[in-house]
């Protein structure tokens, strides 16, 4: 492959592919276009184990987290024929006895690097007394 081609194919690199680096706190949001996990959906991350499970099956260390004080939402776009996706997670809301997470999948704009993609997207709550509903969607 000449130089040329080479940067061009770099720089057509969506920034949404290249993973953001974990911060540690209560606003904790995490994202990546390569995770292993092919199936779309979701997971409610309540406790340290299944905080360990989710971070093995993504392939990769589980940064720390509070789960006393803390939950988290994991969502997957499972599958996709290109990098450029990504998950979006809205303000979460307080409805009746529920914490709401609503999650969107968004799509390439523009050029996409051409491979196999599994985007995904982790984000801490704080954690309180009610039952964690979560929907998501393709845009």
């Amino acid at each position: 492959m000449s130089r040329l081609a080479l940067a061009l194919l770099l720089a057509a690199a969506p920034a949404a592919a290249m993973p953001r680096k974990p911060r540690m706190d209560k606003s904790m949001e995490t994202e990546g276009a390569y995770c292993g996990i092919t199936t779309p959906g979701h997971r409610v991350i309540e406790t340290p184990e299944q905080w360990k499970q989710l971070w093995k099956d993504l392939g990769k260390p589980a940064p720390p987290v509070d789960f006393s004080k803390h939950v988290a939402v994991a969502a997957f776009a499972g599958l996709r024929n290109s990098g450029g996706y990504g998950i979006v997670f809205e303000p979460a809301e307080i409805k009746d006895d529920m914490l709401v997470v609503r999650y969107s999948v968004t799509y390439p704009k523009g050029m996409a690097i051409m491979a196999l993609t599994q985007p995904y997207a982790v984000k801490i709550f704080p954690r309180s007394a009610k039952k964690v509903r979560v929907s998501g969607r393709d845009e």
